[in-house]
């Protein structure tokens, strides 16, 4: 089966647009969205309709549940995108984010939106730890290494990339996809445990203004990160054009940061 995986769309409904006409010309046969539907962009309900008419399950991310009020932040930025965001939801973008679980369990991997270590109920922000470096995924590594297939696809960092651990001598292998390519291919039997983070589709945070996705072909045994170009005007000019939206939001999202 190839599975295409999608995160952090943020509200980004061209982005979104753009990764999901790719992966329709690919054929792939399933697609999984890995949380933080909402958040940062100016299209919450357009992109929440779009996943549900589409069919595509996933899990929770913080700002969905910022968003429903399950716990709050100390960050001006994201506070000013969340009250926005809540302010404009409608009953059924709530119900259906509301209803999506903390994590999915496969056969040959486990979905979450950030590390499955960290989570717990109730959920603060604790559950999202922004673990970049491979050090800071070692402890997590003893603790996944029985996850399903050995593999867990992750988002929350904005950046893509995977983290292939091998237990003997608490080694991390890491590899990034860089600002220069267009894809990275990995084996999915790299090392004895696998932490992928895929890149975010509606707000990169690694220098390239470009929707991210990860594309798993479990028949070949590999997972591809990609990245897809598509037209980011329209959606930086209605940020600016959104009131109770931080402007700043545009140049990030312009820059890839």
């Amino acid at each position: 089966m190839r599975i295409a995986l999608l995160f952090d769309i943020h509200a980004n409904l061209p982005a979104l647009e753009a990764v999901l006409a790719e992966v329709d010309r690919e054929g792939i046969d399933a697609i999984l969205h890995g949380g933080d539907l909402v958040g940062w962009g100016p299209q919450p309900n357009e992109v929440v309709d779009l996943i549900a008419e589409r069919g595509i399950a996933g899990v929770v991310g913080n700002h969905e549940l910022l968003c429903l009020g399950r716990y709050t932040e100390d960050h001006a930025l994201r506070n000013a995108s969340t009250a926005w965001t809540a302010s404009v939801l409608t009953d059924a973008s709530r119900r259906f984010i509301a209803e999506l679980p903390a994590q999915r369990l496969f056969v040959g991997f486990l979905l979450s939106h950030a590390s499955p270590a960290a989570w717990h109920e109730p959920p603060d922000e604790t559950c999202f730890p922004y673990r970049g470096t491979g050090d800071e995924l070692l402890a997590d590594a003893e603790r996944l290494r029985n996850a399903p297939g050995g593999v867990i696809v992750t988002g929350h960092l904005h950046v893509p990339g995977v983290y292939a651990s091998y237990f003997e001598g608490g080694a991390i292998e890491v590899r990034h996809l860089e600002p220069s390519d267009e894809f990275l291919e990995c084996s999915l039997g790299v090392g004895e445990w696998l932490f992928v983070t895929v890149g975010a589709v509606g707000k990169p945070r690694d220098g390239v203004p470009a929707a991210n996705y990860a594309l798993m072909d479990e028949e070949a045994g590999t997972i591809t990160l990609r990245r897809v170009p598509y037209d980011l005007r329209p959606v930086c000019d209605l940020i600016c054009r959104t009131p109770g939206l931080p402007s700043v939001l545009a140049d990030e999202l312009a820059e890839g940061l």
